[in-house]
C-alpha cells in the first residue's frame, strides 16, 4: 500500500474524532514525497529525519517506514511524547558513506524484517514520514487504525509490523 493512500484514510479517522471527541490534531511534519531518502544528507535543508532542536522530539505521534517507491513498509506510534526518539530507536547510529550520504548499518528491524526490505533501510533508500498528534493516546489509535486498514485492503501487515497495534 502506498504512503500517499494511508494518508487519505488518515484524513479519514481525523474527521471522524473530531466529530466524536473534539479538537484533535494531525500534523505532518516529515512527508517521503516531499524528502529525499533517509541517507541524503549532504545538504543539511533535505535532512528528512527529525533532529534534535525540531520542535518534534517531545511530542507524541505516527511515523512510516516508506520504500523509495512509496510503499509503507512500517507504521509506529509514540504516544509517551518521545517520537525522535521512537523513530531513531528503530534505525540507530547513521554511518557515512562514501558519497557523503548516510547508512544504518545498526537497524533494529533485522530482527522482523524481510532480508531486502532491512538492506534498504540499511543502506538508507527508504524514507520517513513523521505526523504529530494531539492528543497524545490518539497516536495508538492512529497506529491501530492504518495498520488494519492496511490488513484489510493487503490482506497482510507492513513488512516490518509484527502484530497490529
Amino acid at each position: 500500500m502506498k504512503y500517499q493512500e494511508l494518508i487519505g484514510h488518515l484524513d479519514d479517522l481525523h474527521g471522524l474524532l473530531r466529530e466524536r471527541i473534539g479538537e484533535v490534531e494531525f500534523t505532518e511534519r516529515f512527508s517521503p514525497s516531499n524528502k529525499p531518502v533517509i541517507g541524503d544528507w549532504t545538504d543539511e535543508s533535505n535532512c528528512p529525519m527529525p533532529c534534535t532542536g525540531d520542535g518534534i522530539g517531545n511530542k507524541s505521534g505516527i511515523y512510516f517506514i516508506v520504500s523509495e517507491d512509496h510503499d509503507v513498509l512500517y507504521i509506529g506510534k509514540a504516544a509517551q511524547n518521545n517520537l525522535h526518539h521512537r523513530v531513531w530507536d528503530h534505525i540507530q547510529t547513521p554511518g557515512p558513506k562514501e558519497n557523503g550520504w548516510r547508512k544504518f548499518p545498526k537497524i533494529k528491524f533485522d530482527v522482523k524484517g524481510p532480508e531486502s526490505y532491512c538492506e534498504l533501510v540499511r543502506e538508507g533508500k527508504v524514507k520517513v514520514g513523521i505526523f504529530t498528534v494531539s492528543p497524545a493516546f490518539v497516536a495508538t489509535l492512529a497506529e491501530v487504525y492504518l495498520q488494519t486498514i492496511y490488513f484489510a485492503q493487503t490482506t497482510k501487515l507492513p513488512p516490518f509490523c509484527k502484530q497490529i497495534g
